[in-house]
C-alpha cells in the first residue's frame, strides 16, 4: 500500500522528467519540484547537448560556473559525445 502511494505521488514526476523542453522549462521555475535538481548551467548542458553542434556546445560550456567540480572531465566527455555524432 505505501509503495502504491510513493510510486501515484513519484510518477507524474518522472514522467514529466522524460520531456528535455519541459524539464528546461520547470528548473527556470522555482516552485517546480524540477527547480532544485541540478544548477540551470549543468541542466541546460546535459538537456542539450544532443541537439547542438561542437559550437554550440563551446556556448553551453562556457555558461557552466568555473567552480563545478570535475569541469574538464566534464567537457572533455561533451566535446566526445558530441564529436562522435558528427
Amino acid at each position: 500500500m505505501a509503495l502504491t502511494a510513493a510510486l501515484k505521488e513519484q510518477l507524474p514526476l518522472m514522467r514529466r522528467l522524460l520531456d528535455r523542453e519541459t524539464v528546461l522549462r520547470e528548473a527556470g521555475d522555482p516552485a517546480s519540484e524540477v527547480h532544485p535538481l541540478l544548477p540551470m548551467d549543468l541542466l541546460s548542458l546535459f538537456l542539450r547537448i544532443d541537439a547542438v553542434d561542437a559550437a554550440g556546445l563551446e556556448k553551453l560550456l562556457t555558461a557552466v560556473d568555473p567552480t563545478t567540480p570535475n569541469l574538464y572531465a566534464l567537457a572533455d566527455w561533451a566535446r566526445v559525445r558530441v564529436a562522435a555524432r558528427a
